[in-house]
C-alpha cells in the first residue's frame, strides 16, 4: 500500500525572513516504512497539482494508493490507469464529491 499524503514541516518557517512554512507531498509504503518520494509544494492547496506529478515519479503498478479528501479529485482518481493501461481506477462517475 502507498499513501500520499502532505504534511507542513513543522518549525520551517521564519518569521524574521517573512518565509512561509515549507509544505510536502510524500508517498510512503506502509509496507516497508519508506518514503518513496517527496514533492516540495508552495502551499498547502497546492498539494492537489503535486499528487499527480508525484504519482507520474513512481511505479505504483500492482499497489493499492490511498489519498486523503485533499486528493479527492477526478483527474487523480484516473492517474492510475493513465500511467498504467488495465489498471484499476474507480470510474469518474463513481467520485464522490469531498465536503
Amino acid at each position: 500500500m502507498v499513501a500520499i499524503d502532505g504534511k507542513t514541516v513543522r518549525g520551517s518557517h521564519d518569521r524574521m525572513a517573512g518565509k512561509s512554512a515549507i509544505h510536502m507531498v510524500s508517498a510512503w509504503a506502509s509496507a516497508n516504512r519508506l518514503v518513496l518520494g517527496q514533492i516540495k509544494v508552495a502551499d498547502r492547496f497546492n498539494e492537489i497539482t503535486a499528487i499527480p506529478e508525484l504519482l507520474d515519479m513512481l511505479d505504483v503498478s500492482g499497489c493499492t494508493v490511498t489519498i486523503d479528501a485533499m486528493g479527492c479529485q477526478k483527474e487523480i482518481a484516473r492517474t492510475p490507469s493513465r500511467l498504467y493501461p488495465g489498471a484499476e481506477a474507480e470510474p469518474a462517475s463513481t467520485i464522490r464529491r469531498c465536503s
